[in-house]
């Protein structure tokens, strides 16, 4: 069946590179929209029978307190940057992750216990989650025994990461850190010892908590299943303004639904140009206003540091311990740890 394409995207010539690269997979136009009122007439005359996919820009994205009340179990929606247009292949697959694509795989009991745990996740359009999570079980591990597990439901990035191969899922980066890519198979003697140590969460990109706890289908059930389980999460976002919305509508819905715990806001990647430093203005003023106790901590972009340590299959600590990224990462790691 073809999923309904809905376009609510400012920039037209974008917003043509959007439709083009869908309609030509599984995706049918089905209705542009030139602003919020067209949107909302829009999703006012959906189907509950027929499955749509609104792909927005952050100008439209400021609305989706207004929209959601549109929002079904047959209405998806993706955010995209608006400064570029992701290339075909990647495009299509972040429509899949927010289509919440069931998944031919089995529940793992496994993955319901991992006794002393800190979820890593974040909003969507790759906020470095993956990367934070690796440079934090590094830091934590100088002081402790650390498990770092690949539990996203839609992908495996940690193993692409350190340079492993496909049938490995487990690997050992020193004497205490070990990386677990937690497939459907993976053995009872391979998660013996996850009580006796810290196990760090990779949870991949958040969904909406309220759907991930009623979700039936694998990965949803999977989110909310580890989400339940963990003693704190970092949430990590990028510097965007819909990465900055996406946090905050999980943040209440957090405060709703789980508000026992404890919760870490990173803006990852900043810059210091002006437009991100607005974005950490944005960042700073949107947890003021969510009135959290929770803490907030910034981490510098060095592009060529990271590709330095996926080049060498190893974590910034290991590549260059005195960067200012490092510092970045010790700092979280420290306030973690106590």
């Amino acid at each position: 069946m073809k999923i309904e394409l809905i376009t609510a995207i400012s920039n037209f010539q974008m917003e043509d590179a959007v439709i083009e690269s869908l309609t030509q997979r599984d995706f049918n136009l089905n209705s542009r929209a030139l602003a919020i009122s067209d949107l909302q007439r829009i999703l006012e005359k959906c189907h509950i029978d027929q499955r749509y996919l609104i792909v927005m820009d952050e100008v439209f994205a400021l609305n989706l307190g207004e929209l959601s009340r549109y929002f079904s179990e047959s209405i998806s929606y993706l955010i995209l940057n608006s400064e570029s247009v992701p290339k075909p292949e990647a495009l299509f697959e972040m429509a899949y992750e927010r289509l919440r694509k069931v998944e031919a795989v089995k529940s793992n009991p496994s993955r319901r216990s991992f006794g002393n745990a800190i979820g890593i996740t974040g909003s969507w359009a790759s906020p470095g989650i993956s990367s934070i999570a690796l440079n934090l079980a590094a830091e934590l591990s100088l002081s402790r025994d650390v498990l770092l597990n690949d539990v996203n439901p839609y992908r495996r990035d940690l193993m692409h990461l350190l340079g492993m191969k496909r049938d490995q899922h487990r690997v050992k980066l020193n004497n205490h850190l070990s990386i677990l890519d937690l497939h459907p198979n993976t053995s009872d003697e391979a998660l013996e010892d996850r009580q006796n140590i810290l196990s760090i969460l990779d949870m991949g990109s958040a969904p909406e908590i309220e759907v991930s706890l009623s979700d039936r289908r694998a990965p949803g059930r999977s989110f909310a299943e580890l989400l339940q389980s963990c003693k704190e999460l970092v949430f990590v976002v990028g510097p965007e303004n819909h990465a900055l919305t996406q946090m905050e509508e999980f943040s209440l819905q957090l405060q709703s639904m789980i508000p026992n715990i404890r919760v870490t806001y990173v803006l990852n990647r900043l810059a210091s140009s002006s437009r991100h430093q607005g974005i950490k203005r944005s960042f700073q003023r949107k947890l003021n206003e969510l009135g959290t106790d929770n803490s907030a901590f910034l981490i510098p972009a060095d592009y060529s540091l990271l590709d330095k340590a996926q080049g060498r299959f190893a974590s910034v600590l290991e590549v260059s311990p005195r960067s200012a990224l490092r510092r970045a990462y010790q700092e979280l790691a420290v306030y973690l740890n106590k």
